[in-house]
């Protein structure tokens, strides 16, 4: 059952008297919900989110030319680079990363997919895209289009980008090579 809130838009800007006012507490609320539904995808692959989020950004990263290392795949995925530790620890035992001598900086290690985490990866991307299209999908086309405008934004003013807005929509290259 969905009920609107009313926030105050008034000059004073009152502090939420509930939890449920704030945009903070509903993002936790919606990320978490999109992050339970995709890890039930992910479950016949015995793949949790991060790791999925560590395999796709690793290839990724690889598909573009780059030789991933643990910091780049952390700063990519915005993610702290003891968790990608951590999580590369896991996927290395599973059989899906090896780490070996980065050839460009010495300190740190490069990350490659083995032919498994390869094909981990091309068995998560469809069940990832079916999983969001699921949950987003309940939005109409003018809201995901609205979320993923609102999104953009977001992630680029953390960025310090300055805003380019052309016809209404931030323009940046994320997604691209």
């Amino acid at each position: 059952m969905s009920r609107q809130i009313e926030l105050d838009d008034t000059a004073d800007h009152r502090p939420p008297r509930r939890p449920e006012e704030t945009f903070g507490f509903r993002l936790w609320q919606v990320m978490h919900a999109w992050q339970r539904r995709l890890e039930t995808a992910l479950a016949p692959l015995d793949l949790t989110h991060m790791q999925f989020v560590i395999l796709a950004t690793t290839s990724w990263l690889s598909r573009c030319g780059e030789t991933p290392s643990q910091t780049r795949i952390a700063g990519f995925a915005k993610v702290d680079r003891m968790m990608v530790s951590k999580i590369l620890r896991l996927l290395e035992a599973k059989g899906y990363v090896t780490r070996t001598p980065h050839p460009d900086d010495p300190r740190a290690n490069r990350v490659d997919l083995t032919r498994s985490g390869r094909a981990a990866v091309e068995q998560a991307v469809p069940l990832m895209w079916s999983a969001q299209e699921a949950f987003f999908g309940r939005l109409s086309d003018a809201g995901r289009r609205s979320l993923g405008e609102q999104l953009d934004t977001l992630m680029a003013l953390e960025r310090g980008v300055p805003d380019v807005l052309q016809d209404g929509v931030l323009r940046h290259g994320a997604g691209e090579c």
